[in-house]
């Protein structure tokens, strides 16, 4: 009997549950989706691939290069130099505790301009 009475309580609740009818667009809009995100993974491995073939690319390397050739072996040390100091610079006024608080400006006009009224009551 208890068994029963189980079978029925879930039935009752199969019963009870909204049924959920899909339609074949639907089925198909699934679909589409399915396949899109095939192609864009497969996409992305493509992409891995060419860029794991690059030859590495040293950045610093090549703006050594490109500054030698615009300011000279002697200039570009110096602006290898000057770079450095200004990026320490900034990073000291980073990690200063007030560099996390700034100071805010007003968000409201510093001056307001009444217009009057203009028709022929004015």
């Amino acid at each position: 009997e208890e068994e029963e009475n189980e079978e029925e309580e879930n039935e009752e609740e199969e019963n009870d549950s909204p049924a959920m009818l899909i339609s074949d667009e639907l089925v198909q809009l699934f679909a589409s989706g399915a396949r899109k995100r095939k192609e864009r993974e497969e996409e992305a491995r493509q992409q891995e691939k060419r860029w794991a073939a690059r030859p590495l690319e040293r950045d610093d390397l090549k703006r050594s290069n490109e500054q030698e050739k615009l300011y000279g072996a002697e200039g570009a040390r110096r602006v290898r130099q000057l770079e450095a100091a200004l990026n320490a610079h900034f990073d000291r006024v980073m990690d200063k505790p007030s560099a996390a608080k700034p100071v805010l400006w007003p968000s409201v006009a510093l001056r307001h301009v009444a217009h009057a009224p203009q028709g022929p009551g004015a």
